[in-house]
């Protein structure tokens, strides 16, 4: 008897062994991919999850918040108007454009809002964004300083890049513009969606952007993300629903009844 447990535990190990084996070399030659239960917030069928991973490489998917969802609205309805295409254009002083385009990229790794793509469609029930892993800023430069720069000059510049939009499926959903000048001046043009930016959330970007410029080897305590204002948005709703439940039944447990049958 004990030869016979012997062998059945040899097979059995030997068995573990393979399957753990190919489970290791899946892991180390796949492409890892999300689950449903690692997207907990919205409500989506792995062949949904797999279908916005076909063209990028996605981290995390939530739903939209209400302004989000207003906003997105708006703007399917009127592409070609690019109302909620936002853009500062300053000039600066003596700028290091190289270590300025470097604080940026510094800040788009930083904020997961700033590498959002938004999808929706294609059987999903409502919108979704989706966090890119890698979302690589796109900053032009220019060096206008041999020329004859006129205000109009830059001024057009400026409008054609606002005129181009953007394909709002394709983070991230801003770029930069730097031209050299003379007199060590840089036009900085900034454009974004106000799918990813209020006006105070940009100044405050604007500020960090400065602050890693200046000292580009500082720590930065991490900062919440926006994934974590839409759980709030979510809980928030489930809490209310269970509240309205719940006043509900208790006001119907407690109701008069109109008509009493006597017997």
């Amino acid at each position: 008897v004990s030869v016979t447990r012997l062998k059945l535990c040899t097979r059995f190990a030997d068995c573990f062994k393979q399957q753990l084996k190919r489970l290791i070399d899946h892991c180390q030659t796949a492409k890892p991919r999300l689950s449903p239960c690692d997207v907990p917030l919205v409500n989506l069928s792995q062949a949904q999850l797999d279908q916005l991973q076909q063209h990028s490489d996605i981290t995390d998917v939530y739903p939209l918040s209400p302004m989000q969802q207003g906003i997105l609205f708006h703007a399917l309805q009127e592409p070609e108007a690019a109302v909620y295409v936002t853009q500062l254009s300053v000039d600066l002083q003596g700028l290091d454009t190289k270590a300025f385009a470097a604080a940026w990229q510094h800040v788009v790794l930083r904020h997961d809002i700033l590498r959002t793509a938004f999808f929706w469609g294609n059987g999903l029930a409502s919108p979704v964004q989706a966090v890119l892993k890698h979302a690589e800023l796109a900053i032009t430069c220019l060096d206008w300083r041999d020329r004859l720069v006129t205000e109009a000059s830059l001024a057009q510049l400026s409008a054609d890049d606002y005129d181009q939009g953007f394909e709002l499926s394709q983070a991230p959903l801003l770029r930069l513009t730097l031209v050299q000048l003379p007199e060590q001046r840089t036009r900085f043009i900034w454009t974004s969606h106000h799918l990813l930016l209020d006006g105070w959330s940009q100044s405050l970007l604007l500020g960090e952007v400065m602050a890693l410029y200046r000292q580009p080897m500082q720590t930065v305590c991490r900062s919440g993300q926006f994934c974590d204002y839409i759980a709030w948005l979510v809980r928030q709703d489930g809490e209310k629903r269970a509240s309205i439940l719940a006043s509900a039944n208790s006001t119907r447990r407690h109701a008069m009844p109109l008509i009493r049958n006597h017997h």
